[in-house]
């Protein structure tokens, strides 16, 4: 079994979006969880870091993931994947 535990969070654009939008950074810490016998072992595995925008849809319904974009991966760094938010996403923006 696949184990994502949340190392770090931090929110970006705070009070620069609109209320009902978010823009959350996440360092995941991916383990491999096995069941030996009675016995339950984690083996620690690489890290992920996200920038995720999601939407809050109100209080009957959770979080709406519109956009997740991997650190490293869809872009080079942090920063850059900020920026394209900045811009692609401007309808989030106030």
């Amino acid at each position: 079994m696949v184990v994502e535990n949340l190392l770090e969070t931090k929110n970006y654009f705070v009070g620069e979006t609109k209320d009902n939008y978010l823009v959350i950074y996440e360092k995941l810490q991916c383990s491999d969880a096995v069941f030996n016998g009675n016995q339950f072992e984690e083996y620690e595995g690489e890290t992920a870091e996200y920038v995720k925008v999601l939407e809050d849809p109100g209080a009957e319904c959770s979080l709406k993931s519109i956009k997740s974009y991997a650190v490293g991966k869809d872009f080079p760094c942090l920063e850059e994947i900020l920026a394209s938010i900045k811009e692609s996403h401007q309808e989030i923006f106030k």
